[in-house]
């Protein structure tokens, strides 16, 4: 018998508050957003949780020493930068634990789910197998789901009378 590990209902009304919730902070991040392709973040310092004191001391040490400041960056724009990088950050930590505890979910109630239906696979081919009437139609239709895998079903012999 399959493991069923997973045996909460999650209201639909939830997933519905959810997804609105989701929804509404896309939309409130829309007029922010940055499309930077993966080759693009290759050519992009980002700033690591164990960089952040640097960051924050760099960022001190442009107003408190400015001596120092090469002539050709901008000082306002970088601490506008670091303030939406502080701001947005934590949302990014929030937003990876909650996608964490969701592919949790997703793992443990489809593993429980495609558990049973690989169960039910198995059980339909052995049915065809000895000829048990509905199991064949069953089987060939589950059996295009795996088309490198598909056994023959021998045709079971006539019974004699």
């Amino acid at each position: 018998m399959a493991a069923n590990n997973f045996n909460i209902d999650i209201p639909d009304s939830i997933i519905a508050q959810i997804l609105g919730l989701l929804i509404q902070a896309e939309t409130l991040l829309d007029p922010y957003k940055q499309a930077i392709t993966e080759a693009g973040k290759t050519h992009l310092h980002a700033i690591a949780d164990k960089s952040i004191p640097f960051a924050e001391k760099s960022d001190a040490y442009l107003d408190s020493e400015p001596k120092f400041n090469p002539p050709y960056i901008d000082i306002v724009e970088t601490h506008k930068d670091f303030k939406n990088f502080q701001k947005v950050h934590p949302l990014c930590q929030k937003v990876n634990g909650l996608q964490k505890e969701l592919k949790d979910i997703d793992i443990a109630a489809g593993s429980d789910a495609y558990g049973t239906y690989l169960e039910y696979y198995k059980s339909v081919r052995n049915a065809a197998k000895h000829g048990i009437p509905g199991a064949k139609t069953i089987y060939d239709d589950l059996s295009q789901f795996f088309p490198g895998h598909k056994k023959q079903i021998p045709p079971v012999p006539p019974t004699k009378p």
